[in-house]
């Protein structure tokens, strides 16, 4: 009966007004800084049940999506669920993962260089994971034994630094690790209960049980890129609206008695002594089934290829649905900021009109270009003749540097800053006059021995350039695009004889093109722009 009443429970819970909180929690300063950042974007590991995970339906759930939809309610945030790539969970680095928060995360040396953390709100010992073949363990009897440990998580870290005797085995996931430890691989598995129970219980793995404790419990809070601080601060007030009770309710909903409870004191000599007993029983079956063997190995294999390729099949359909539902609510939330920011700025209706359909018509021609090489990349060249275009004859426009391949998340928001140059440069820059040009030129830079993009805008022999008065979105957007966007920096100056722009970030995941033309056939070799 109370298992019914859990989800109902909940559903109250998070549709309740606050409870103390006659006015805003927020303060001014935290509200201005929400509006300013309409969506924050939250990157969960899809595959981490009960505490979180994207299940059948493609819907974010579990212990944390829980909190978050509480916090989203009550404090007015949007959150936009977004899902890297294992490798870029592993990075741990906002702009590589493409997110500013993560849901839950341990706080560790490695990963404050990245992110501020919220006091915790869970808290799961791990346990020692053995079969009853070994008995009972303690940290002591792993030393030069195979453990296995989910690469990336907490309790690496913590074994490597306080029991370096231990021979770490990184799986990709925990049931990667109970397979190893059910067959033997591993002499053990470190991982909190909830997690290891729930995937042995789905997975059929019987032979595995909490055989000692750790020492290390994952407390786990929220995690915020660094230099969002008013963010961090914003979040913690959200966790401090949701009660106890209001906590319990939620564990309680989604953690359940664990399937792999250690047996009771005394046991394990009983249990060995009944499993030797079984052995010595079996052994004249054990004989008797080789003879089978060779009559059913035949079938057994198509029967596991026929598997495979559906598993396989299956897995491909999810993470195409996925990838699709990710780029749609990026594409739709970049539209919303805009029309919102456009809005902002604009004093006629005809003037949004204007400049609405200029962006989004960029939006489009970038997205269009990704979309035809299968989204694997833009070539800067391509990428900057694509946005230059519309604003002019093509021997007024030079574009000019070596063949780099840009990831999708460099091209979206370079694409957006040169759509915002041009513009200007059209209606009050070099391009307003049948006299002037504007040259785009790139270089690959190295900083503390990473690759860089440097690229810079120069406008010339144009009217005489005075500085705005008022900044709007287009120079908000040009100014701190590369900052939030791209992890990098900007430079604009309004020059007397001309704009000058220069754009520098990191080349995450681009590379070099062996090409020596760019990709549109129709382009001059000249480095103009092809009409």
């Amino acid at each position: 009966m109370v298992a019914r009443l859990l989800p109902v429970l909940v559903g109250v819970f998070c549709s309740a007004p606050l409870v103390g909180q006659g006015a805003d929690p927020l303060s001014a300063e935290e509200l201005a800084w929400l509006a300013d950042h309409p969506i924050v974007r939250v990157g969960p590991d899809p595959d981490y049940p009960p505490t979180e995970f994207i299940d059948d339906r493609v819907v974010y759930s579990g212990i944390t999506a829980d909190y978050l939809r509480l916090i989203e309610r009550r404090l007015g945030i949007d959150f936009q669920i977004v899902t890297p790539t294992h490798d870029e969970r592993l990075r741990r680095v906002p702009d590589a993962m493409g997110v500013d928060v993560v849901p839950i995360s341990a706080r560790t040396p490695t990963r404050e260089k990245h992110w501020s953390f919220t006091e915790p709100f869970l808290h799961f010992p791990a346990k020692i994971l053995g079969t009853f073949a070994n008995g009972p363990l303690s940290m002591g009897d792993l030393v030069d034994r195979r453990v296995a440990i989910v690469e990336g998580y907490a309790a690496a870290e913590y074994v490597a630094s306080s029991h370096p005797g231990v021979v770490i085995v990184p799986v990709r996931d925990s049931v990667d690790g109970l397979q190893r430890v059910a067959m033997g691989d591993c002499l053990a598995m470190i991982s909190d209960l909830p997690v290891a129970s729930w995937f042995a219980e789905r997975e059929g793995i019987s032979n595995v049980f909490v055989a000692g404790e750790s020492g290390f419990t994952y407390d786990m809070g929220i995690s915020v890129r660094k230099d969002w601080d008013v963010l961090l601060g914003i979040l913690e007030k959200g966790l401090a609206t949701i009660s106890e009770d209001e906590r319990q309710v939620i564990y309680r909903r989604w953690v359940h008695v664990s399937v792999l409870q250690a047996p009771p004191s005394g046991a394990w000599t009983y249990l060995l002594g009944a499993l030797a007993v079984a052995l010595a029983g079996g052994a004249g079956v054990v004989m008797w089934n080789r003879s089978l063997k060779s009559l059913i190995a035949d079938r057994t294999r198509q029967l596991e290829e026929e598997f495979l390729a559906r598993d396989r099949a299956r897995e491909r359909e999810q993470m195409m649905v996925r990838e699709l539902d990710h780029r749609v609510k990026n594409t739709l939330a970049t539209v919303v900021a805009i029309s919102r920011q456009t809005a902002r700025g604009a004093s006629t209706l005809g003037q949004y009109t204007e400049t609405f359909e200029g962006r989004i018509g960029s939006l489009s021609r970038i997205h269009e270009r990704l979309s035809q090489r299968r989204w694997r990349g833009l070539q800067i060249r391509e990428l900057a003749e694509s946005m230059l275009q519309p604003y002019g004859p093509a021997e007024r426009m030079q574009v000019a540097g070596e063949e780099l391949v840009l990831p999708p998340s460099c091209a979206m928001p370079l694409a957006m800053a040169l759509h915002e140059l041009g513009t200007n440069a059209a209606k009050h820059g070099s391009l307003s006059t049948s006299e002037g040009s504007v040259h785009v030129s790139w270089q690959r830079i190295e900083r503390d021995g990473e690759p860089w993009v440097r690229l810079e805008w120069i406008e010339r022999d144009g009217p005489p350039v005075i500085e705005p008065r008022r900044i709007g979105f287009g120079t908000s957007l040009i100014r701190n695009g590369a900052r939030y966007e791209l992890g990098g920096e900007t430079s604009l100056e309004f020059a007397p004889k001309g704009v000058r722009c220069r754009i520098t970030f990191p080349l995450e995941g681009a590379r070099s093109s062996d090409a020596t033309r760019p990709l549109d056939e129709s382009a001059t070799g000249s480095g103009t722009i092809s009409r």
